[in-house]
């Protein structure tokens, strides 16, 4: 059985070792990478470029394309806005034409509301059901709103066109700004795609510079990476040699430490025997090494 010090030393050397092995576990992997994607790139050099070229083209046809759009977008947002101006024009009459309905007749109130009141009214008699006074008052009510709103009948065929131009407007305004959106992203894309081929173009130049570095470079990761594999596997031995004698050790300490509880239970067992053959009063410790031994 070890002692405590050659325990002691062991476990820190597999703590050690852990590390270790961790870290050429990273450098292997690492230098497994490095090594295919070196091998990919001087194995498929020509391929390699095939692709770049077409990406290159697929770029410049994506970025006319978004160029077109673009001034397509524009040429509606031009006429958006155009039809925009002349509602606007349009608006700004009817309002003109609005103030002088009210300025004639003296009008204080809006017709919309008055309407709207006279609904509301002529539903209240049709379905609450009111008293012979209550619905006589509200019918006065009625017939005195239907006089207001019919001297400002004028003014509501106004209001009317105006709340309906309103609505052309804003339609006009948010596809304006629809467009304009679209025109400004559509643009930005036309101009990422632009410098994505220059970007793509430069790499072009770059790996042909630097094709016959590949395969050296790729020498030299391929040495490291069977270094760091082989000093894995040395290191891995040794953690497994440690394991070994560790588990050596907890298999003998536990086999003594058994013997040892077995002993003890034996030495208690003879004596609760002995208490019962004197008939002497078994106590609980007694009665729970009797149970033990009789499992």
């Amino acid at each position: 059985m070890l002692s405590y010090d050659e325990k002691k030393i062991l476990l820190q050397r597999a703590k050690d070792v852990k590390v270790e092995i961790f870290r050429l576990r990273n450098e292997l992997n690492s230098a497994d990478s490095q090594k295919d994607c070196l091998f990919e790139k001087s194995d498929s050099f020509e391929s390699e470029l095939s692709v770049l070229i077409r990406t290159s083209v697929s770029l410049r046809d994506k970025r006319n394309y978004l160029t077109k759009k673009v001034k397509e977008l524009k040429a509606s947002r031009d006429a958006a806005n155009t039809a925009l101006k002349e509602k606007l024009d349009e608006l700004k009459k009817l309002r003109t034409e609005e103030k002088d309905i009210i300025k004639k007749y003296h009008i204080e109130f809006s017709p919309v509301k008055v309407k709207a009141e006279i609904d509301m009214l002529e539903l209240k008699v049709e379905t609450e059901g009111l008293s012979f006074e209550k619905e006589k008052g509200v019918m006065k009510r009625i017939k005195e709103l239907r006089k207001k709103y019919g001297e400002a009948k004028e003014l509501g065929k106004v209001t009317e066109r105006i709340s309906a131009l309103s609505k052309e407007v804003k339609e006009l305004k948010d596809k304006a700004q629809d467009a304009h959106k679209q025109v400004q992203d559509i643009a930005k894309e036309s101009q990422k795609r632009h410098e994505e081929m220059i970007a793509n173009s430069a790499k072009i130049d770059e790996i042909k510079k630097k094709a016959p570095e590949f395969s050296a470079e790729f020498d030299s990761v391929k040495k490291k990476f069977f270094e760091a594999n082989d000093q894995l596997k040395a290191k891995l031995l040794e953690l497994n040699d440690i394991n070994q004698k560790l588990g050596e050790d907890k298999k003998e300490l536990f086999n003594t430490k058994k013997d040892a509880e077995t002993k003890t239970l034996k030495r208690k067992e003879a004596d609760v025997e002995e208490k019962i053959k004197k008939r002497q009063k078994l106590t609980t410790e007694d009665l729970l090494v009797f149970q033990k031994v009789n499992k």
